[in-house]
């Protein structure tokens, strides 16, 4: 027999280990992608890391209280028993602002922080206890029968529990985290960090299982969750909990769970890929350029990054930063009425033109004398810029929420009054939204991409979605101006229309589009009506609209450049080979 030789065997080695990290990459179900959960009752953050001693989960889940409270429950999840401080969970981040990404934060106040003591042993059974902070001086611990919940409040020299700081400014998101529970130093993550002289070691870290392990015998600890309250939430709802949260682990800390992750872990796979054929490009070089195998083994890498680029990726956080509340003005909207090109007929009326007023835009009309007169009215939007930490990033989907009511009554098949809503991309033609885009249901039921709506309680008096209820053929442009042929239309009249008063109903249209960079968004409300055969007392008011914005997880551009790229690179270097 005779003996294998390297020339022989390193490109089918490097072929058969390209072939295999593939197969491994694809075959492996994803990890869970680090989460915010909008309920419309909840908003939950959940995420997941690999710490020093295995894997670590927390959860953190806040609810609404009575008087403007805001309740906190934040858990221990990890699978693993904890074995040492850097799998206790320490700290955790948030922020809540008027318009969840943009705008104010509520004062809140500390008002209670919950949860069951444990003195944990590493030969014996973690037995119950309760605390009680200073004074006397270094706090008391007694052990009652039945076990009683700790306050775990943190205010003082020595309380050695949890502190609550406002006004931070932890990087980890746009804007930065400005409220942070806490009960270790984090002095990696200073300024943001809390007061060693009052919080004190890892002490009523919050640890799972039972303890088994030296490094955490004698130790005071809090079994797997605390409740926290805090007051100050009037006047927010729970849609305003800024989509963004940072876990930390240990007492430094050793280990951070930021939830949304910042980038998908193809990317990192990707990148330790990179790093590998870089480590081992001396070694494999020639023997593989000698045999052939590179190339094939190179174009199985590059393939397979450029694949990965091609699964789903995660969005990056909505950004809520185009809002409009009418209350407060006319915020650049422009009205702009128009008259039928065919026929010459002018544009409507003083009396019959978007007009702002009362807290809305409005168009009202009644039915005038004479022939048909096909007339309409433009409201268009100013601007819209997906700006913040979406600027200069392509985007392909939006979201467009709004408060109105309406009447456009009739019993026509054709309706002589309508109202439309379209939009421009970069200067482009107004497009209508097919009825497709419209979301139907529950306005407290969050889209999969962008979480919940602004709209309820604050703007809509119904949680119903109203949808339009009539799409203009092709064709009809002579009967139907203005309207965008093929864009769905409301027509009808909303439940409790007044054109004084009533309720306001939510419509949201969601559409994903060709990836763009977009740096001119403009939406336009359409009001359609044929003169004499409009309803009376007809009208549409407009109380509320916000346009939010989504981009792909950035982990995707980058491997999908990457795989491009390497195809490209074994194109050439096969065509060098073949010289």
């Amino acid at each position: 027999m005779k003996p294998s030789s390297t020339r022989g065997m390193a490109p089918h080695f490097f072929t058969r280990w390209a072939a295999a990290a593939a197969l491994v990459f694809f075959a492996t179900p994803p990890a869970l992608a680090n989460t915010v959960l909008y309920t419309g009752t909840s908003v939950i953050f959940e995420g997941s890391t690999t710490g020093s001693n295995g894997p670590l989960g927390a959860r953190a889940t806040f609810t609404s209280g009575t008087a403007g409270t805001l309740k906190l429950l934040l858990e221990n999840i990890s699978p693993p028993a904890s074995k040492a401080p850097e799998d206790l969970l320490t700290s955790f981040y948030f922020n809540v602002l008027s318009g969840t990404t943009t705008g104010t934060s509520p004062p809140l106040t500390y008002q209670s922080a919950l949860g069951q003591v444990y003195v944990t042993l590493k030969d014996f059974p973690d037995f119950t206890a309760t605390w009680e902070p200073p004074p006397p001086a270094g706090g008391t611990v007694t052990y009652p029968a039945p076990p009683e919940l700790s306050n775990l409040q943190a205010f003082n020299t020595g309380d050695r529990t949890w502190q609550f700081r406002d006004g931070l400014s932890l990087v980890a998101s746009t804007p930065p985290l400005a409220f942070g529970v806490g009960t270790v130093g984090n002095s990696s993550l200073a300024p943001n960090n809390f007061n060693g002289n009052i919080v004190d070691g890892f002490d009523f870290g919050i640890f799972v299982g039972e303890v088994s392990t030296q490094p955490l015998d004698g130790s005071l600890l809090v079994k797997d969750s605390i409740h926290f309250e805090f007051a100050g939430f009037g006047g927010f709802s729970l849609a305003q909990i800024s989509p963004h949260g940072v876990f930390g682990f240990g007492t430094d800390p050793e280990s951070i769970i930021s939830v949304p992750e910042p980038a998908g872990i193809t990317t990192l796979v990707g990148a330790c890929i990179a790093w590998l054929g870089w480590r081992g490009r001396r070694r494999m070089r020639a023997a593989l350029a000698a045999s052939g195998g590179l190339w094939s083994a190179c174009l199985v890498a590059a393939v397979a990054v450029a694949l990965l680029a091609a699964l789903p990726q995660a969005k990056a956080v909505p950004i809520v930063n185009n809002e409009f509340d009418f209350a407060t003005g006319p915020l650049g909207w422009t009205p702009t009425p128009v008259g039928k090109p065919a026929g010459n007929v002018p544009p409507a009326t003083d009396g019959k033109r978007w007009a702002h007023g009362t807290g809305q835009w409005s168009v009202n009309w009644s039915p005038v004398t004479g022939p048909l007169v096909a007339t309409g009215n433009y409201l268009t939007s100013p601007l819209i810029d997906p700006a913040g930490p979406l600027e200069g990033l392509p985007v392909d989907a939006f979201r467009i929420s709004f408060a109105h009511k309406f009447n456009f009554s009739s019993s026509l098949t054709i309706p002589p009054a309508a109202g439309q809503i379209v939009y421009s991309i970069n200067g482009g033609p107004f497009v209508g939204l097919a009825e497709s885009a419209w979301s139907t249901g529950n306005v407290n039921t969050p889209e999969p991409l962008f979480g919940p709506n602004p709209l309820w309680p604050t703007y809509v008096g119904q949680t119903t979605l109203v949808v339009p209820s009539f799409t203009p053929p092709s064709g009809t442009y002579s009967d139907l101006f203005p309207l965008v042929n093929a864009g769905a239309s409301f027509t009808g009249v909303t439940p409790g229309y007044s054109p004084t008063g009533g309720t306001y109903v939510p419509s949201v249209a969601v559409l994903d589009i060709p990836l763009q960079v977009i740096t001119d968004f403009r939406v336009r409300l359409i009001n359609a009506n044929l003169g004499s055969n409009c309803p009376a007392d007809a009208g549409w008011d407009v109380r509320y609209l916000q346009v939010d914005f989504a981009a792909p997880e950035p982990g995707s551009f980058l491997l999908a450049a990457a795989g491009i790229g390497g195809v490209a690179g074994c194109q050439l270097l096969k065509r060098r080979r073949s010289r």
